[in-house]
């Protein structure tokens, strides 16, 4: 089969690897792949498409918009309901436990024309983001891990007040974050108070849309994120450092950060040489 793929810089082959190997074995398929990298992959894609010189499949995303333009009414891509509902589990699982997907992906004229991912990866989430906190400090200071938003505060202000990176200076940043995929502090912080989903606006229940900061508790989700940051506990270039920046923080012969929110725990540290990640649990 021929494919088209995104390309990553955390893959060194995508086409002769391990999990691709395993992969074809699994599925009794040879991929015959093209990976493109991410800054040319969208532009290089529609040049395939529009030239008629098709690959058998694109594994990349594809907008709703493209998929209405090349499957409804061009009929270049194929409908694949047909697929996913006799062959495989997919059909199964989005329909059980995610059926709001299934009405996601399907087009004007009912069809279907590409499945969206379902994860529950090795690390264990369903959802992208994770408050971790630094377990060696908590050991240091004899505290458990924070069940409350109260204790969460009283861990902050210890790792504040305390030289627990052994380096004789009260540099101990309480809590990080970055610029980047879920790594904003009051991502996690504000869903002890109410639902919160970064970047939507607009939450729906009960056949009801509403706006978020309607939420009974948010109001008291931004004051107790103003209070942590009012105290020094929340570090400001946490809304603007890159991960490469926590990274130099985290990932140091001298660790800097006690809690810090990331859409994975890969992000904090060095490609290649992990040296202080492995202290840090999620709460």
């Amino acid at each position: 089969m021929i494919a088209v793929l995104h390309d990553t810089a955390r893959v060194s082959d995508m086409i002769d690897n391990e999990f691709t190997k395993w992969m074809e074995e699994q599925t009794g398929v040879h991929l015959d792949m093209t990976p493109l990298a991410s800054d040319v992959i969208k532009e290089k894609t529609l040049l395939l498409i529009n030239s008629g010189a098709y690959p058998q499949m694109f594994l990349e995303s594809i907008s709703y918009s493209d998929l209405e333009m090349y499957g409804v009414e061009e009929s270049i891509f194929l409908p694949i309901n047909d697929m996913i509902e006799n062959f495989g589990y997919y059909y199964g699982i989005v329909t059980e436990r995610y059926p709001v997907i299934l009405s996601g992906l399907t087009m004007s004229d009912g069809n279907i024309y590409g499945m969206t991912g379902i994860q529950r990866p090795f690390h264990g989430i369903e959802q992208a983001g994770k408050l971790y906190v630094n377990v060696n400090w908590l050991e240091q200071l004899n505290m458990e891990i924070p069940t409350t938003t109260d204790e969460f505060a009283d861990m902050l202000r210890a790792f504040k007040q305390n030289d627990l990176n052994g380096n004789g200076v009260l540099d101990e940043i309480p809590m990080s974050g970055s610029n980047s995929w879920n790594g904003f502090p009051h991502e996690m912080l504000m869903n002890a108070f109410c639902h919160y989903e970064n970047g939507n606006i607009l939450m729906f229940s009960d056949g009801k849309f509403y706006p978020q900061y309607t939420q009974e508790g948010f109001k008291d989700g931004l004051k107790y994120i103003a209070t942590l940051y009012g105290e020094g506990l929340i570090d400001p270039a946490a809304y603007t450092q890159t991960d490469a920046m926590l990274t130099a923080l985290v990932d140091s012969d001298v660790g800097m950060v006690g809690a810090m929110n990331l859409g994975h725990l890969y992000m904090s540290q060095a490609m290649g040489s992990p040296v202080n990640t492995a202290g840090y649990d999620v709460v």
